[in-house]
């Protein structure tokens, strides 16, 4: 077999097997049921007000804010210039978007903070968009829980696309070299040999 079909289906076959590797991870966490918390994503942060969270952020993530049933929490950004990362609930009418879903008993949703806006740019979703500190204060000046979800769906969304497309990708490749195998076949080598007959007379 020549050397390129054999690169070919090498290279198919890391392809595929990369591919259904990422898949095997569940990197959108499908196995996570409704009514469990993490539907909401996983907990970053919790403490009780008033306190301060300073954490490395990434733009391509999506951070739940949940404060204690019965309270009204103030958040603010303390070290950025913008106005629109923590995105209250009640402009998008979805403060009940984790009533049942993703529900945690005791807290209610207020918002999300979102440094889309703050990031470095599609070509790396995995990129911090940078470490912010967040302030929670109650306004009444009361001690109550607070917490911080981190729901990273749309980077499990990112590998698990990467993933299928690795596989057909490795499929094709190994197609292509399997029939490059068969055309691009050795030539036999031919060994050629002169016979000198010497004649001699009686």
């Amino acid at each position: 077999m020549h050397k390129v079909p054999k690169l070919v289906l090498g290279l198919g076959g890391i392809l595929f097997v990369i591919g259904w590797a990422l898949i095997l991870m569940d990197p959108m966490d499908v196995d996570t049921p409704p009514s469990s918390e993490d539907w909401s994503g996983t907990l970053m942060f919790e403490d009780s007000t008033p306190t301060t969270f300073e954490g490395e952020f990434k733009w391509s993530a999506d951070y739940y804010v949940f404060v204690q049933d019965g309270s009204n929490v103030t958040t603010e950004i303390l070290n950025s210039d913008a106005d629109d990362i923590f995105w209250p609930c009640e402009l998008d009418d979805e403060c009940d978007e984790f009533d049942v879903d993703g529900h945690i008993n005791g807290y209610h949703y207020i918002g999300e903070l979102d440094f889309e806006e703050e990031g470095t740019g599609i070509y790396n979703p995995f990129t911090k968009s940078g470490t912010y500190e967040i302030s929670f204060t109650e306004e009444n000046g009361e001690t109550v829980n607070v917490m911080i979800r981190e729901d990273t769906s749309f980077e499990g969304f990112l590998l698990a696309a990467g993933g299928v497309i690795s596989c057909f990708a490795g499929i094709i490749i190994l197609i292509i070299g399997s029939i490059l195998s068969k055309v691009m076949k050795e030539n036999p080598k031919v060994e050629l040999t002169s016979t000198v007959n010497d004649e001699s007379d009686d």
